[in-house]
């Protein structure tokens, strides 16, 4: 009968208490009905693809921070790694590894790549 009961009407539907035989007793049954037909309906659907979307924004979220919590992981053991070879060793490694490229600047030195 007014707009504010009829708010609390369609709460009470979305809760299931609600007398369906008084749909019969309203000015307009026909369209109470399909009215009432088309709540029930569309509601469920909305709160569905509502759910729907904030479990895979929150999943999207997950997945990001484990991605930066993985790199995180990745560079502390790696500089733990290199931290455990002394020093002389690493020099020994790195002209193993590495490439001449020809006389630095200084022509008592060599690059390398």
């Amino acid at each position: 009968s007014s707009y504010p009961s009829t708010w609390m009407a369609l709460f009470q539907i979305t809760l299931g208490d609600y007398n369906y035989a008084e749909l019969a007793n309203t000015t307009y049954p026909a369209l109470s009905k399909a009215v009432f037909l088309i709540f029930m309906v569309l509601v469920p659907i909305l709160l569905l693809n509502m759910l729907i979307a904030m479990m895979g924004n929150t999943y999207a979220h997950v997945i990001e921070q484990s991605e930066k919590e993985w790199v995180k992981q990745w560079a502390k053991i790696v500089v733990s790694l290199e931290r455990a070879v002394n020093q002389a060793d690493c020099h020994q490694y790195l002209q193993e590894y590495s490439i001449k490229l020809g006389p630095g600047d200084d022509p008592s030195t060599e690059q390398r790549g």
